[in-house]
Formats: C-alpha cells, structure tokens, sequence
C-alpha cells in the first residue's frame, strides 16, 4: 500500500518520468527502474496501478513458491520460511529483504527437485508450469531495481545448469524463456519502448559497479563471512544430495536467514548502502 518517507525527492521523480513518458536508460538514469512504486510505495496517479498490479503479482507468485518449497514435506519448513520472511518485513530495509529473499526461494525449489523424473505425464507437465511461474517475477524484478539483475542471472543460469543434470532439457529451456517473456512483457506495459530496453540495462553497467566499488571502500570492515560464501557456493554450485529431511530443511532455512539478516551480503546484491 502507498506510504511516505523522509527523502522523498527522487521517489517523486522516478513516478514523474514514467509518467512523463521517459525513457529508462536514455532519458532517465538511475538504479530504478519503470516499478521503482513498488519497492518505494509512493502514490502517483499514473503509476498507481503499476504499483497495485505488480505488488499484486509478486505476492501470488511469492506465496506459491513458499508453497512448492515447503510442499511434500513437514509444516516446519514453510513455517520458518514464513518467520524469517515476517521477521524480515519489520527491518529497516525490508524491500529489500524481501526483494532479494525470492530469488532464494526459487534456489530452495529448482535445487530441491528429485534427479528421477515421475512417470507420470501430468507430474511431469505441471512441474514445467510450475517453473515457468516461478520465473515469471524474474522479468519484474530487474524492472524496479536494477542491481537485482544480477542476482536473478545467477540464479537462472545455477537452475539451468540444475536441470541439465536432471535430464530436464524442458525446464532449462522454460525458465529463461519464461523470465525473457515477463521482462518484454512488464517492460511494455509501464509504457516503454521495446528499443529502450538494452539502453536501460546497459545504463546500469555505468552506476552499479562505481557504486559497489565506493561503499566497498567506505566499509572495509563489513565484508561478507567467508562461511556465508561457502554456503552459497555449497548450495548453488556443488548442490550435493541432502543427507537427510532434517539436514535438508535445516540447511535451507540457515541460508535464507542468514542471507535476509546479513546487511554486508543484501548491500552488495542490491547496491545499497
């Protein structure tokens, strides 16, 4: 829902541009993008209901994606989920928890997937539908705060390479082509130009890095953990076999808390400071 804040002046000026029609990355340069109202809640009449609609968007797909996690398994991980989410939501930056926590959800489904195909064909159908939904908000995210492109990338590419060991050429297929979609598809909608849209991301390549490089500088002492970096590598390169239900569940939901409540980690995905 709308809300004020403090600084208000470049939240005003990112609904002026998409109201005034400019272009992201060529008339309007700023790590925002087109749905920046979603992540600042602020009210304008021409992009109220991009704000309502997306928002809107990013909770159904949210709750169904902690609902294929958790979903073939105890209540006990869908509850912690759910607790690190709403413990997330009271931060200070908590759009930007929240932001970065569901592309980790989408880790926590795609590596979690079984190595043995069901033989069932509508197991096997509604298992592509339910990626390609899951990677629908892929194409959102870049779209209201450019530095989460990145993180998106990441995690498409882990997936794909994920499903390629599974033997499911469908879904290494489906997942980015459904985000590419999405991406084209919000994109239009806010009222941008098809032909603005590599300007946009190449615009990025200009402030995100400089802005990376100047906070690392400022902030030597709050460098991410080499534990936290090993547990990213862990889980979204080497992937291994869960050794047990208890050791799976306890290892997913270490990973996503300790991601949502590490300021270092969440600054340096989402070029904050």
């Amino acid at each position: 829902m709308p809300q004020a804040g403090l600084d208000h002046s470049w939240v005003l000026g990112m609904n002026q541009a998409v109201a005034q029609g400019l272009v992201f990355g060529r008339d309007i340069i700023f790590t925002f993008g087109p749905y920046a109202s979603i992540y600042t809640k602020s009210f304008h009449p021409a992009t109220d209901h991009l704000m309502v609609v997306g928002a809107l968007f990013l909770g159904l797909i949210y709750g169904t994606g902690l609902v294929l996690v958790a979903r073939g398994r105890e209540a006990i991980p869908l509850a912690g989920l759910c607790l690190a989410l709403a413990l997330a939501a009271g931060l200070p930056q908590s759009q930007d928890s929240l932001l970065l926590a569901y592309p980790l959800i989408v880790s926590l489904y795609c590596f979690g997937l079984p190595r043995q195909a069901s033989p069932s064909q509508g197991a096997w159908s509604l298992l592509a539908i339910s990626v390609s939904v899951l990677f629908l908000p892929f194409g959102l995210l870049p779209l209201i705060k450019g530095s989460l492109v990145a993180l998106c990338l990441a995690v498409t590419l882990f997936a794909v390479i994920r499903f390629v060991t599974i033997s499911r050429w469908d879904l290494a297929i489906a997942a980015p082509l459904s985000q590419a979609l999405a991406l084209i598809t919000f994109w239009l909608a806010s009222g941008q130009p098809l032909s603005g849209l590599p300007g946009y991301f190449q615009s990025m390549t200009r402030i995100i890095p400089k802005r990376w490089l100047i906070r690392a500088r400022l902030r030597r002492s709050s460098s991410i953990s080499s534990q936290q970096l090993r547990w990213w590598f862990r889980y979204c390169v080497i992937a291994p076999e869960a050794r047990s239900k208890t050791y799976s569940h306890c290892h997913s939901l270490c990973l996503l808390i300790s991601s949502l409540f590490s300021r270092p980690l969440s600054c340096a995905m989402m070029g904050t400071p």
